[in-house]
């Protein structure tokens, strides 16, 4: 079996402040592999978010190791993970492909090769004709694969998705889930997101990590094998919804 690309051992996270200490994630541990699509399902305000945090280097564990690509992450932002937020974070100053461009220009990457690859999947992707437009002019879900794009255009390993459907109306989500699954398979990257909602960690998922109330810790882990190819045909098919009674059975058991 080849190697985790993320890694976390015994992972706690306290939070300080003058008046009192909060433990938010308590013994957490938990492997991702190369090429996974790994999402972590949780309650609200559980810690979600705050793992993504720490495997991005954007914070530093209490207590635990947390490796990348078998090396210690020591609070350090690293090339090889891209993140792509809640929002699209699109400037409506600029263009669609300055936009873009904006990650490789801050690292001085701004090479002809990164920005011909940039050019590549605006067409694949369907947004090569607004590339010189404002992303006024893009639909939510198209602000989302141009986002996604972004993240892309650094070319890393891993990416972090922080519900990243979660200011979309219902159908667009669902359209726009299976855009970006499709593309981050074709991509061949690892991805972790994270998500509350069941119904879309199950469509996207080969694995899922449920979590406890805060403290975090892994209450489940749940490898999803359902038939079909593509979010739509995934629950349509009557084991979604056995899967979907477990986890719900989890999270329920866990409130109280």
């Amino acid at each position: 079996m080849a190697a985790p690309v993320v890694s976390f051992d015994k992972v706690y996270l306290r939070y300080h402040s003058a008046a009192e200490e909060t433990l938010a994630l308590e013994n957490l541990s938990f492997r991702v592999n190369p090429g996974e699509f790994l999402v972590i399902l949780g309650p609200s305000g559980c810690g979600k978010s705050t793992i993504l945090s720490l495997i991005a280097g954007l914070i530093s564990t209490s207590e635990g190791i947390i490796r990348i690509n078998g090396t210690e992450q020591a609070g350090t932002v690293r090339p090889e993970i891209g993140y792509m937020f809640q929002h699209d974070h699109l400037f409506p100053w600029a263009s669609l492909r300055e936009n873009l461009l904006l990650g490789l220009k801050v690292r001085g990457d701004l090479s002809p090769h990164k920005q011909s690859r940039v050019n590549d999947m605006l067409s694949q992707y369907g947004l090569l004709e607004f590339a010189d437009r404002s992303p006024r002019a893009l639909s939510g879900g198209m602000r989302q694969r141009a986002a996604l794009i972004r993240t892309l255009a650094t070319e890393p390993d891993i990416l972090l998705l922080d519900e990243p459907f979660s200011a979309l109306d219902y159908q667009t989500r669902i359209l726009v889930s299976e855009d970006i699954a499709s593309i981050i398979k074709q991509e061949g990257k690892t991805a972790i997101m994270v998500t509350h909602d069941i119904s879309e960690a199950l469509s996207l998922a080969d694995r899922i990590l449920v979590l406890s109330p805060r403290p975090a810790r892994v209450s489940l882990e749940l490898p999803v094998d359902i038939p079909g190819k593509g979010v739509i045909l995934r629950r349509a098919s009557p084991k979604f919804s056995e899967y979907f009674n477990l986890i719900w059975k989890e999270l329920d058991s866990g409130e109280h």
